[in-house]
């Protein structure tokens, strides 16, 4: 892979802002016990959409 093939998917500055953020608010509610968790996402269109993530997937986004 190329370095401006690598560069080219570097997050920007307020791409990690918000990473960060979520970050830290993802980990406020994280459930410690179980094996999965409900999150709500919001489509472009509204539409809210109720889906399961195991836990330990959402620890990787920690």
């Amino acid at each position: 892979m190329s370095i401006k093939a690598i560069q080219n998917r570097l997050p920007n500055a307020e791409e990690m802002a918000i990473a960060q953020l979520g970050s830290r608010e993802l980990a406020a509610v994280l459930a410690v016990n179980g094996d999965s968790q409900n999150i709500q996402i919001t489509t472009p269109e509204g539409e809210v959409k109720r889906i399961e993530v195991p836990v330990s997937a959402l620890k990787m986004m920690i």
